[in-house]
């Protein structure tokens, strides 16, 4: 904390003597990588680093598949020993696994999670990584720079999706206002929706909070496509317990507003109606169709994307009308 490298390591070195669990190398493996410096970009001791990691492996009992990802993780980006992560862990778990679909909707042949995920990076400059990564005052930048750096190389992340960098991206899910940055944004909430989608995600904030402002973001980049492609993902493989009525909502929206007409409208509106749970609380500007979420802070952008696309002034069906008279 106070920069005095010798007190640092004797501190390590002290700990190394102490530490008997994985979790305990690990966290020796995390300090000798930071130095004291956790928004330093390159690694203070690999030495120290690598010892720790090695001490890790053999503290017992055996580590588990999360431990092991989580170690692999380690080697990676704190030694870039891509070798030694690939042995620890040869197959990372992949949304395409874990996302396992509980319904099936017709009419889209593609449906690839990440093809938003695709288009996005390849638009992220070198200043969009860095000013997400610094989101939290420059805390930890170092770190998430180096997990955002990865998922943009490779379009995949671990799952869960680790600390670095969920809590920056969920920083930048907050941006709102004229100057937004929205392929910073769009690139947050959709690594963001991927994960909390699946049943092992450590998010604390809900997918609907997520959606909103991926939404307008999206419709402003003209990624509506993508879009699509993520959301009937997305309310294809949520759980029934989970509820998958906003992934509904925002696939509705989205193809409204590009084909009011679409023939698939009438069957997710239904479907949308037929899932949507009954509000406890309802909200008076927006009634049932805000009940499930669990921050109000995108309630009015939710009004406003909805209002938007069923606009009185558009002809639209009368699935879509019926819909649109509820909202306003």
């Amino acid at each position: 904390m106070f920069q005095d490298e010798e007190a640092l390591r004797g501190a390590l070195v002290r700990g190394e003597t102490l530490a008997r669990t994985l979790e305990d190398w690990l966290v020796l493996a995390e300090g000798y990588r930071d130095g004291g410096d956790s928004s330093r970009e390159g690694t203070w001791d690999p030495v120290g680093v690598q010892r720790c990691l090695e001490a890790a492996l053999v503290a017992g009992p055996a580590p588990s598949d999360p431990q092991r990802e989580q170690l692999a993780v380690a080697f990676r980006r704190w030694l870039g020993d891509e070798a030694r992560a690939a042995q620890l862990a040869p197959t990372m778990r992949s949304l395409e696994s874990e996302g396992v679909p509980w319904r099936h909707f017709e009419g889209w042949e593609a449906r690839d999670p990440r093809a938003l995920l695709h288009r996005l990076r390849t638009q992220l400059r070198p200043e969009d990584l860095t000013a997400i990564a610094n989101a939290d005052y420059g805390s930890d930048a170092g770190k998430h720079h180096q997990a955002l750096l990865e998922i943009q190389a490779t379009g995949t992340f671990p799952l869960p999706l680790p600390w670095e960098p969920r809590e920056v991206l969920e920083l930048t899910r907050w941006t709102r206002g004229a100057d937004t940055p929205h392929v910073r944004r769009a690139f947050a909430c959709t690594v963001l929706a991927l994960d909390v989608a699946l049943p092992i995600s450590q998010q604390t904030g809900e997918l609907e909070d997520a959606l909103a402002p991926l939404l307008e973001s999206a419709w402003v980049l003209g990624l509506d496509a993508e879009l699509e492609q993520l959301l009937v993902w997305l309310a294809e493989v949520i759980e029934p317990a989970a509820g998958y009525a906003w992934p509904l909502f925002a696939l509705v929206l989205t193809l409204a507003r590009r084909a009011p007409g679409d023939p698939r409208l009438g069957p997710l509106v239904a479907a949308f109606e037929a899932v949507e749970p009954v509000a406890s609380d309802p909200h008076p500007d927006f009634g049932a169709l805000l009940c499930a979420t669990g921050n109000e802070r995108y309630r009015d952008l939710w009004h406003e994307l909805a209002t938007e696309v069923l606009d009185p002034a558009r002809v639209l069906p009368p699935h879509l009308e019926q819909l649109a008279r509820r909202i306003r």
